[in-house]
């Protein structure tokens, strides 16, 4: 590997001067600069990050621990992240809990282990003070995304509650009573049930229970939706991930049922295909999600000890053409 004292000699400076260009180039004039670089790029020179983040007792890392590795939304919200945190030269390290505390804890261990000076992740369980203390007495920048469950720790979620309410308002207000909704059975609720039943109560009928689908993770849920979907017979669905979605539309392709003229759909998140199939959608706004969640975990670095913030972020609802008047 090539290393700065080789870079220095090669130009003719020291090795402090060429540490300064790629660490402080303020301190350098502009012709070292260019020199140094020329220099660096002719050898295929890379900064040691790690030594220099050292050196400011700074590691460099955010630490990620994405709570479902199937799901689509989460690559979504890494890749527009991604961009926001380069920008304050951070790299990203991703691990995953996959709605098991046991390997929730160990994540978080293994990342507080590795000297992460940010770990963003997605609770799984209702509570644990094991996790509370590690993040709160080692003091590291912590956000919770999308659910909260730590009152002393920054949150950003999203109303999925709301997001429900909107979708089944939608299909309630075109007639449909048959309604499905195929949601995520995990210890903390994900208050979907919420904006369902809201809805329904508001137009004044009573929501059938039978028509909520709760699915656990470790769940075979292709057949569970296959079943529940026989059984059930609805004129419209709504599956809240892009998992359940995708099995849906499997299944209504098996069945040789038609999206909208046989049974309507609304999924959750705008995903690839969810335009071309001109399907209705719950729609997050990812940039949005990212930049505020960026913006929170470096407002905690500059300010540690600052009271803890939580926002919550609106889902919309997108129409296209996936949803029939009956």
């Amino acid at each position: 590997m090539i290393t700065s004292k080789e870079v220095a000699k090669a130009a003719n400076v020291s090795v402090s001067t060429v540490s300064r260009v790629f660490s402080n180039p303020v301190l350098v004039n502009k012709a070292t600069i260019e020199k140094v670089e020329a220099i660096a790029k002719q050898l295929h020179y890379v900064p040691n990050i790690a030594a220099r983040n050292l050196k400011l007792n700074k590691s460099g890392i955010i630490g990620v621990v994405q709570s479902d590795l199937n799901n689509t939304f989460y690559a979504f919200i890494l890749r527009e992240i991604f961009p926001e945190i380069n920008k304050h030269n951070y790299r990203l390290f991703t691990v995953f809990s996959e709605e098991n505390a046991d390997l929730e804890n160990s994540s978080i261990s293994t990342l507080v282990a590795s000297n992460v000076e940010i770990l963003i992740f997605t609770p799984v369980q209702s509570r644990s003070k094991y996790i509370e203390n590690v993040i709160l007495k080692n003091r590291i920048c912590s956000l919770q995304l999308y659910r909260r469950t730590y009152d002393k720790i920054d949150s950003l979620t999203i109303d999925d509650a709301y997001g429900t309410y909107l979708a089944t308002i939608e299909l309630l207000e075109n007639n449909h009573r048959n309604i499905v909704l195929i949601d995520y059975e995990l210890e903390i609720p994900t208050n979907r049930e919420i904006g369902y039943k809201r809805a329904f109560k508001e137009k004044g009928l009573s929501y059938p229970s039978r028509n909520i689908i709760h699915i656990s993770p470790s769940d075979d849920y292709h057949e569970i939706i296959a079943q529940k979907l026989d059984e059930i017979k609805p004129t419209a669905i709504i599956p809240v991930s892009s998992i359940f979605a995708s099995s849906t539309i499997s299944y209504l392709k098996q069945k040789k049922l038609k999206i909208k003229d046989d049974v309507s759909l609304i999924i959750y998140d705008d995903v690839s295909y969810a335009e071309f199939m001109d399907l209705t959608v719950v729609r997050h706004p990812l940039h949005e999600i990212a930049e505020t969640a960026a913006n929170m975990v470096f407002q905690r670095i500059a300010n540690f000890d600052m009271e803890p913030v939580h926002k919550m972020i609106m889902p919309s609802l997108l129409k296209r053409d996936s949803v029939k008047r009956i």
